[in-house]
Formats: structure tokens, C-alpha cells, sequence
């Protein structure tokens, strides 16, 4: 009796396992320009999945280090969306700013590390509508 339900526990927790990885994995979000803002490039889907590797705090810097409901754009740290001027278009508040410094960046310095990296590039990450 011991055994088989050693065995039961034992498949429950590795389907259990299975699914989270699954979900996980398959977890995208679309990162969409604010409502009422005209932008030159498609929005961008975000893979948690392909990212999974990394800290969460690496991106969510101001969470701890743990993943939150809320994005860059509604927290109160990204929330400029309209620029007028070039020093705007530098301040890290500018939400485009803060997305690019930190993804492009990333990614550009996984190539100079000549490992596997994402798109640096417009087309490589502006893919949706």
C-alpha cells in the first residue's frame, strides 16, 4: 500500500510539474503602446518563457525580484508617454526609453558575449499590431 501510493504522489507531482512548466513557457503578454498614443512600430509580444533563465528582478528592478501584476507603464516609474522636447526622449521615465535601454541592451549584451541572444534590431521585436 505504501508503495503504489508513493507512486500516486509521485506521478501527481511530476504532472503537476509538467503543467506549470507548460504554462509557463507558453506565457506571452503583449506589450502595447499606452491608449491614445500613436507610435511608428508594432506593439511587442513578451515570452516569460524564453526568459525564464533570467532573475526575475533583472527586469521587475523595483519588485524585488518578484514577478507583479502591474507593467513598467502603471507603476508610476514609466508613465511619461508623450515627449516634447530631446532631453524627455532621454529620461528613463519616457516609456519607450525604459523598454528599449533594458531589452535591446540585454540583448546586445548577450552577442558581444557570442552567446544566444534576442533581436536588436525594430522588426525583431515589433511583430503585433
Amino acid at each position: 500500500m505504501k508503495k503504489s501510493s508513493s507512486a500516486i504522489l509521485a506521478s501527481v507531482a511530476f504532472a503537476l510539474l509538467f503543467m506549470w512548466s507548460s504554462t509557463s513557457a507558453a506565457r506571452t503578454e503583449l506589450i502595447a503602446k499606452p491608449e491614445g498614443i500613436e507610435t511608428r512600430q508594432k506593439s511587442v509580444v513578451f515570452s516569460h518563457g524564453k526568459h525564464e533563465t533570467m532573475e526575475c528582478i533583472a527586469c521587475h528592478h523595483t519588485s524585488g525580484g518578484t514577478e507583479v501584476d502591474q507593467g513598467c507603464k502603471d507603476t508610476g516609474c514609466h508613465d511619461m508617454f508623450v515627449v516634447e522636447t530631446p532631453e524627455q526622449r532621454r529620461d528613463v521615465r519616457y516609456f519607450q526609453k525604459a523598454y528599449h535601454d533594458l531589452c535591446i541592451g540585454c540583448h546586445a549584451d548577450f552577442k558581444k558575449r557570442e552567446q544566444p541572444g534576442g533581436p536588436v534590431d525594430c522588426k525583431g521585436c515589433h511583430t503585433q499590431e
